[in-house]
């Protein structure tokens, strides 16, 4: 039983309880959006998205798959000092129970190929994280009703369209009133993560699902953009953060990474749209102040508009979020919302760090001691970019 990270890990999702800004409402099947910020760990910043398969009654506010994220820690004994409450997730419905262990609804999940019946909760986070274990509280509090005792957890870069098994559980009921840990042997960063009830009692419910991961550790750039950026590939407009290495190309030529990085400046360079002629940028776009884009037939960096005092063109604080860049095979060009930009040059030392921690390091602890380092030295780049 635990409620508090193992050894070498932290929690991965904020509290939603404490750290949201805001809280946004969707309808069926019930889409909570929080906006985290001032974390102690700046990587986490940003949007987190849960959802449920189904919610109790339709009662989003008081049932709501966002309460698997607010952790107000074990529930309290109700005045009949019998049930317990406390906030949570629960789909019950005549529609979706669970008799005598077996679903009886229809929800399906493809995971890793395999069809899986349950309800469900997603997190969906605004950085990619190893999930390593993972905690849980059933939101049955009555002593006479029997928690879950099946689930299964998936793993989705791609918003939840495609899934990969990282977890089962099978014939394990979660204690009553109390935390169960849970340690996988999950290595593969995922910024969505699906928890599908497969076998209970009753309704599918969740008291608090507490998520842990390595602490993640970015090298330093000083060439990149914020997440949510597109960037024009052969198969369509994607965000930079969600391309695809195995599926988009640029240009006709192979992705070799999309790399994450931080920064050590305390600002990016935002330009507004039409700044640097008609529909260029065709809409606002964020760029490091050292990255190269192309302006009257030169490539320049974008730091030179701020000194030039270019009109729509200015300063915005960088808070240590993610940033992204795209590695090619050779040094080209991309095109952010009608901007020419160069990409990664492959003799970049970045380049070389990710060639190289993507394949000398056995494990997660090697690779973030590496990175570390990296990062202590960490000098501007002599090569050219």
């Amino acid at each position: 039983m635990a409620n508090s990270p193992p050894q070498g890990t932290e929690l991965a999702i904020p509290d939603f309880n404490t750290t949201t800004n805001s809280i946004i409402v969707s309808g069926e099947p019930g889409t909570y959006q929080a906006i985290a910020s001032n974390q102690s760990n700046s990587y986490m910043n940003g949007t987190y998205i849960t959802t449920a398969s189904h919610y109790y009654f339709g009662n989003i506010e008081e049932y709501g798959s966002h309460h698997c994220f607010e952790r107000n820690g074990l529930p309290q004994l109700s005045s009949d000092n019998v049930s317990y409450y406390g906030p949570c997730w629960s789909s019950r419905s005549a529609s979706n129970n669970y008799n005598n262990g077996t679903y009886t609804g229809s929800t399906t999940t493809v995971v890793s190929g395999n069809n899986v019946m349950g309800e469900y909760v997603t997190i969906t986070a605004p950085y990619s994280f190893i999930l390593k274990s993972y905690s849980l509280i059933s939101s049955n509090y009555n002593a006479v009703t029997m928690p879950f005792y099946g689930w299964v957890i998936g793993g989705s870069n791609d918003a939840g369209q495609t899934y990969t098994l990282v977890h089962e559980v099978t014939n394990t009921p979660l204690p009553l009133y109390g935390y169960q840990l849970f340690n996988t042997n999950n290595t593969t960063e995922y910024s969505t993560y699906i928890i599908i009830i497969t076998n209970g009692y009753g309704s599918a419910n969740i008291g608090t699902w507490n998520i842990y991961s390595l602490p993640p550790v970015f090298p330093i750039s000083d060439a990149c953009f914020p997440q949510n950026t597109p960037i024009i590939t052969n198969q369509g407009n994607v965000f930079i953060e969600n391309i695809d290495i195995n599926k988009h190309t640029i240009r006709n030529k192979k992705i070799m990474a999309i790399t994450k990085t931080i920064i050590v400046d305390k600002y990016m360079v935002c330009f507004e749209k039409n700044s640097l002629g008609k529909n260029i940028p065709s809409e606002k776009t964020i760029i490091s102040k050292n990255h190269l884009i192309f302006y009257k037939k030169t490539m320049i960096h974008a730091d030179y508009f701020i000194r030039k005092n270019f009109d729509n063109i200015y300063k915005v604080e960088y808070s240590g979020e993610i940033l992204y860049n795209v590695l090619l095979e050779t040094h080209d060009k991309m095109i952010v919302n009608n901007i020419i930009c160069e990409t990664l040059h492959p003799n970049n030392k970045l380049s070389n760090l990710y060639k190289l921690t993507s394949t000398a390091f056995k494990t997660d602890t090697e690779r973030n001691t590496f990175i570390k380092e990296y990062n202590t030295n960490y000098n501007a780049p002599t090569v050219k970019r």
